[in-house]
C-alpha cells in the first residue's frame, strides 16, 4: 500500500532542504540516509526530491559569461580596496592578479612572427 502523498508546500519544503545538502557539498548516500529516515520515503522519492532542488541551482547558475565576469570583478575589486585599507598589501596583489587573469590581461605576449 502507498503511503499518504505530502502536500505541495511539504514537497517544496523537502526539495529545498536537498538544495541545501546539495549546496554545501553532501553526498548523494547522505542526502538519501537522512531524508528516507526523517521523511519516511522511498530512495526514488528522494531522488526526484534531489532533481527537483539540480534543476534549482540550474536556474540560480544560468548566467551569461559575461554577467558571471562582471559580477566577480566587482567582487575582487572590493576586496582587492578593502585589502589595501588594511594594509594588507599581497591580498590586494592577490585579488587584482586575479581579476588580470580573468580578463587574460596576464597572458604572455606571442611573437607573431616578428623579431
Amino acid at each position: 500500500m502507498a503511503g499518504q502523498r505530502c502536500t505541495d508546500a511539504e514537497y517544496e519544503r523537502r526539495v529545498q532542504e536537498c538544495l541545501e545538502l546539495i549546496s554545501v557539498g553532501k553526498p548523494r548516500r547522505v542526502i538519501h540516509a537522512q531524508a528516507c529516515s526523517k521523511y519516511g520515503v522511498s530512495g526514488d522519492q528522494v531522488d526526484r526530491y534531489m532533481d527537483a532542488a539540480r534543476k534549482i541551482l540550474r536556474k540560480l547558475w544560468d548566467v551569461r559569461r559575461e554577467d558571471f565576469v562582471a559580477e566577480q570583478m566587482s567582487a575582487l575589486e572590493h576586496l582587492a580596496d578593502l585589502a589595501t585599507e588594511g594594509k594588507q598589501y599581497s591580498a590586494a596583489a592577490g585579488a587584482r592578479a586575479t581579476m588580470a587573469r580573468m580578463v587574460g590581461v596576464d597572458a604572455p605576449r606571442t611573437n607573431n612572427g616578428s623579431k
